[in-house]
């Protein structure tokens, strides 16, 4: 490529990037300016509280796995049992939760699904954590995943182009 210089002016507004690309005049024995906006996803377009909304969502999917996980060995006897129960209860929710909950689930089924399978794992986790002998956090913990699971439906089905 020789001195041609390539320089990309990003300037993030929602989901834009501006790539501007120039070579050096060196180069192509005429001046050369290539100017073009491509479409990238940067993350989750919207208000503040509706990524705040967001990332709380993945941390409560991630906290109900290791409240399964925790559940799952503290509750086996035998440490065959434990494994199983430990290793098995958040796998199942994993696979569960790539086929029919993730935005870009492989088979894309309809909310009342979406949300069995939500009421599921992440009402499973709060189970757990009542199982591990702590309703209080418990309770907590399943107000939280309504609250958050409720704002994140509603409003994801009003974001256009969310999920694809």
């Amino acid at each position: 490529m020789g001195r041609a210089g390539i320089r990309w002016a990003i300037g993030c507004r929602g989901a834009r990037v501006r790539a501007k690309v120039s070579r050096c005049a060196d180069d192509l024995g005429e001046g050369f300016t290539v100017s073009e906006e491509v479409q990238r996803p940067t993350g989750l377009e919207g208000p503040p509280w509706f990524v705040a909304n967001e990332l709380l969502a993945f941390v409560v999917e991630l906290a109900a796995l290791v409240l399964l996980c925790w559940w799952g060995f503290a509750t086996g006897d035998g440490v065959l049992l434990s494994l199983l129960l430990g290793l098995g209860t958040p796998a199942v929710a994993i696979v569960l939760w790539w086929l029919c909950a993730a935005p870009k689930s492989k088979l894309q089924p309809g909310l009342a699904v979406v949300l069995v399978v939500k009421a599921l794992v992440l009402g499973g986790g709060a189970a757990a954590l009542y199982g591990l002998g702590h309703p209080v956090a418990a309770v907590v913990a399943g107000f939280v995943v309504v609250v958050n699971t409720t704002v994140a439906e509603v409003f994801r089905r009003r974001t256009p182009g969310y999920g694809t």
